[in-house]
């Protein structure tokens, strides 16, 4: 069940960060100047950055745990 629960997190992380990008590209004309998170917020933000790492000038990233996985893009 535990394993269920992690998957269905993984998964919501990535819809966020897909939703956050496309806000973007609608919005702001695919880039901005800043973006930050914090904790869960610097998870998807290092899963938008992984995706489109030239969508903002400057990220600031605060206590995110991360794993790297090059197969993940």
């Amino acid at each position: 069940m535990v394993i269920q629960e992690v998957i269905e997190i993984l998964l919501l992380l990535k819809n966020n960060a897909n939703e956050i990008i496309e806000y973007i590209d609608n919005n702001y004309n695919g880039n901005v100047k800043l973006i930050g998170g914090l904790s869960l917020g610097a998870q998807i933000l290092l899963d938008i950055l992984s995706k489109r790492d030239n969508i903002c000038e400057y990220a600031i990233i605060e206590k995110c745990f991360s794993m790297s996985n090059e197969n993940d893009k």
